[in-house]
């Protein structure tokens, strides 16, 4: 059988949007890797679905979004929370019931939501 050369793959992806990416990435990780040291703390008084490993779908998607665009996440919607513009201070609230978060402590994580930024 003859040796096959692998597709040649031609992605004219600009540097700066890369790097976007991959801090958008960098801080969804950091975000749910904190949030799962606070669950473990006993902090987080509900259930916690953390989205690790799924980072570079959120950013994808969001970056492909306009400003003015509506998203509806998952149960799991911290990372596309955060990468379309939601404070990671009122997230973090949200997911320990205070006052100042997201949907005001009575989200959680499975119903975080920030409408000022369309999520």
């Amino acid at each position: 059988m003859a040796k096959r050369s692998p597709p040649q793959l031609s992605a004219n992806v600009d540097k700066q949007r890369l790097l976007a990416h991959y801090r958008n990435m960098c801080r969804v990780r950091a975000f749910e890797e904190t949030a799962l040291e606070a669950l473990e703390e006993g902090l987080v008084p509900g259930p916690l679905h953390p989205s690790i490993g799924q980072e570079a779908v959120a950013s994808g998607v969001c970056a492909n979004l306009a400003s003015d665009d509506i998203l509806l996440s998952t149960h799991r919607g911290h990372g596309h929370t955060l990468v379309k513009g939601a404070s990671p201070l009122a997230m973090m609230r949200e997911l320990l019931g205070r006052e100042g978060g997201c949907c005001g402590g009575k989200g959680g994580s499975m119903h975080i939501a920030d409408f000022s930024v369309g999520i």
